[in-house]
């Protein structure tokens, strides 16, 4: 994933270089500094660490990966990056939000669909006096993967919602709070040979004194990485399809006020700034790959400015936690679970 996305999203950043590369096969870190004719190659990351002055880590693996490093880079207070999931459970985000409060939170935590910039502006839409508080959320992911366990995760259901529906999930989180309960189920569930998942998981959601909603997960759709939101306020509603459509009634002034201060402000035209309008709202010409670059792009600015790195290593744990109690619920037959964030 870092060959296919990562390297080539940040060597698309004027900001930022790769200098070095790190991986256990040697071989494949050869191939990386080959393409990207980069010196340092090493098959241990502290080692790295030990010898290269590295301004920011790019983490990309097994969550256990992402667990060691990152409280590595913490300790060392080295700004880094690490893919989602940050851990398949509880437990180790626990404590590693716990050296992130040691130590200072210096990561950022890869969950792309909060750098789509449509449901960036969606969120800003929502933050408004005219959209006014918001009732109720449903978020969706949709992919064509037929899900296998995978890394620790024995049961298929948990291993798509780690590795796939999690994208959902947190941007629940992003346009709607942290909820305090959920209760999740599944239907149409299909297991075909070798123990691998086609079905949907539903699960309600409820804030403290917020938004209630859904975060809908579906696997083995006919097509493939549709992350979409549709968010109802007090006096409108606003729908992002796929992270490109976006559907809200608003004069032509209300996309440049909204984007005034977010990491991505000044990256598109203001009359267009992620697309074409249409009647009731624009199209974006972005993709998928395109976020990539744009969460590297604001992990940048960040950095240059002085400014927190979002989502932080703390508020991407937060995400592990609200999908540990998915997981609880729905091996406790679907009941209502607490959700628990404390670390």
């Amino acid at each position: 994933f870092g060959m296919g996305v990562h390297f080539p999203a940040i060597s698309g950043v004027p900001d930022l270089k790769l200098t070095a590369f790190c991986d256990i096969a040697a071989e494949r870190a050869n191939a990386a500094a080959q393409r990207y004719g980069v010196p340092a190659v090493f098959t241990d990351f502290r080692e790295m660490l030990d010898k290269c002055e590295l301004d920011a880590v790019c983490v990309v693996g097994a969550p256990s990966l992402h667990i060691t490093a990152s409280k590595e880079l913490l300790a060392r207070q080295i700004p880094y990056f690490t893919e989602k999931p940050i851990s398949t459970n509880a437990e180790d985000a626990r404590e590693l939000a716990r050296v992130a409060t040691k130590y200072g939170d210096c990561g950022q935590i890869g969950y792309t669909s909060r750098y789509s910039p449509a449901q960036r502006l969606a969120r800003r839409v929502t933050r408004s006096a005219e959209f006014g508080l918001i009732s109720d959320v449903t978020t969706t992911h949709l992919t064509q993967c037929h899900m296998h366990p995978f890394w620790d995760k024995e049961d298929p259901v948990e291993a798509f919602i780690c590795l796939h529906g999690v994208h959902a999930i947190d941007l629940w989180r992003f346009f709607g709070g942290d909820p305090v309960e959920v209760a999740a189920s599944v239907s149409a569930k299909r297991k075909l040979d070798g123990g691998t998942f086609l079905g949907s998981v539903l699960v309600y959601v409820r804030t403290a004194d917020g938004p209630h909603g859904t975060i809908r997960m579906k696997a083995g759709a006919a097509h493939n990485g549709d992350v979409s939101s549709d968010v109802t306020g007090e006096y409108s509603r606003v729908k992002c399809d796929n992270g490109q459509t976006l559907d809200y009634e608003g004069g032509r002034g209300w996309i440049k006020q909204t984007m005034a201060g977010d990491p991505l402000e000044g990256m598109f035209p203001v009359e267009m700034p992620t697309g074409r309008y249409l009647d009731t709202g624009l199209i974006s010409h972005t993709y998928v790959h395109d976020f990539f670059r744009f969460e590297w792009v604001a992990f940048a600015r960040a950095l240059l400015a002085g400014k927190p790195l979002s989502p932080s290593t703390t508020d991407g744990c937060k995400t592990t936690f609200l999908t540990d109690a998915i997981y609880r619920s729905l091996r406790d037959g679907g009941k209502m679970t607490k959700v628990d964030y404390s670390y």
